[in-house]
């Protein structure tokens, strides 16, 4: 399945290489909307929206876990330097 390929690109490559699966794969399906045959220009067009949502969400949950790292450091290093 197409959409589940993604989630195991993430688990196998990080979030840095999915999101740019999502976007070189959006940017294809604009490119040849329409040109291939038997495949709607619609059906392109829905395929690369469904693309560009997923790397917002693989954003958002990267920006999360930076900001939960970097609470997670600050945590470390505050009581670090109480000792």
């Amino acid at each position: 399945d197409f959409y589940r390929v993604v989630d195991m690109m993430e688990k196998i490559y990080g979030l840095d290489a999915a999101i740019t699966w999502c976007e070189l794969t959006a940017f294809k399906y604009r490119m040849r909307a329409g040109t291939k045959p038997n495949t709607p220009f619609e059906k392109d067009i829905e395929k690369e929206i469904w693309c560009l949502e997923k790397c917002e969400e693989l954003k958002k949950k990267k920006q999360n876990k930076c900001e939960n790292n970097c609470e997670i450091y600050y945590h470390a290093t505050s009581t670090n330097d109480k000792n």
